[in-house]
Formats: C-alpha cells, sequence, structure tokens
C-alpha cells in the first residue's frame, strides 16, 4: 500500500449475533504506520484493567471469553457479559482511537424469550409481553446511541434500566 497520505484511525463493532464473540473491524487508512505495530486494548463490563493484543490491520479481529479472560475456571468458550466495552485502537504516537460498545446479545436473548411465552395467539398477556419488550428495547437504543456519543454514565443508567425490567419480567424464562 501507499504510505503517502494522513493516516486516519477507524474500526467498526459489527454485531456477531453472538454473545461468545467480540467482532472489531478494521477500517484505518495506515499509510505511513502501514509496517508500524497497532495494539487493541479491550475494558470489559465491570473491570478497570484493559487487556491488549497485538491488531490485525485490514482484517475483523475476534475475541471470546478465552482471549478476554472471563471465562470461569470450569468453562470453555464462555458467553461474554453483556455491558459497556472499552476498546482502545493505538499505533505509533499520537495515533489512537478510543470508542465504547454496548454488547446486548444475551439482553435479546432474554427478550425473546420473555416474547416467546405470550404463545401465538394475541391476547392481553401478548400484549403486555409486547409493551414490556418496547420498554426494553427503548432503554437499549437510547444507551446504545448515548455509547456512540461517548456519554459513558447515562449509557450506563439506560441499559441498566433495561436489565432491571428484564429482570423484573422475565423470572419465568429460565
Amino acid at each position: 500500500m501507499a504510505t503517502i497520505g494522513t493516516t486516519r484511525l477507524n474500526f467498526i463493532i459489527p454485531a456477531s449475533q453472538s454473545p461468545k464473540d467480540l467482532l472489531i473491524a478494521d477500517y484505518s487508512q495506515w499509510f505511513s504506520l502501514e509496517n508500524r505495530p497497532a495494539l487493541i486494548h479491550i475494558t470489559v463490563p465491570g473491570s478497570s484493567s484493559e487487556i491488549s493484543y497485538t491488531f490485525t490491520k485490514h482484517a475483523i479481529n475476534s475475541f471470546n471469553s478465552n482471549t478476554l479472560y472471563t471465562n470461569c475456571s470450569t468453562c470453555d468458550f464462555s458467553d461474554l457479559s453483556d455491558g459497556i466495552y472499552k476498546i482502545r485502537l493505538e499505533s505509533t504516537a499520537p495515533f489512537e482511537l478510543t470508542k465504547y460498545y454496548l454488547k446486548t446479545d444475551l439482553t435479546e436473548l432474554e427478550m425473546g424469550e420473555m416474547l416467546t411465552q405470550g404463545g401465538f395467539i394475541y391476547n392481553n398477556v401478548a400484549e403486555g409481553l409486547i409493551s414490556t419488550h418496547n420498554k426494553i428495547s427503548y432503554y437499549l437504543e437510547t444507551a446504545k446511541y448515548l455509547c456512540k456519543t461517548g456519554d459513558i454514565n447515562e449509557a450506563q443508567r439506560y441499559f441498566q434500566e433495561a436489565q432491571n425490567i428484564i429482570g423484573n419480567n422475565c423470572k419465568s424464562c429460565h
């Protein structure tokens, strides 16, 4: 690739549709940093420590409970926690980019399970479940937006409210 141009770091976090994976896709323009190392630093929900890896440029980097050290002592490839992930990509100074991502795969599975309890016939029970589902979706979508705009405290507040509603309404799901 050419080494002339302005370096611009960029990555996206595509929805993996799996609670077991966190995907990070590189969309950077590396130019003069093409042959320099790049690192990805990930802070999982509830932790204050970053986990660092060499970042593969021009690729989708995949992380799981083994690579993020979130497995319990007796399981392999467990589900990753839902919540806000802090992801920081860096290369030679001063090139660094931090983004936040709200992972909701487990929450969405619980929401689906909750909806199926209403059965196929639309009735008062189904109407109540749909109303609850819509309320949870509202909180989750707002939290995702707030993550993207960097308002992490408020995003956490909305996400926690969605979790509270699921906890109160989905006790018989499992």
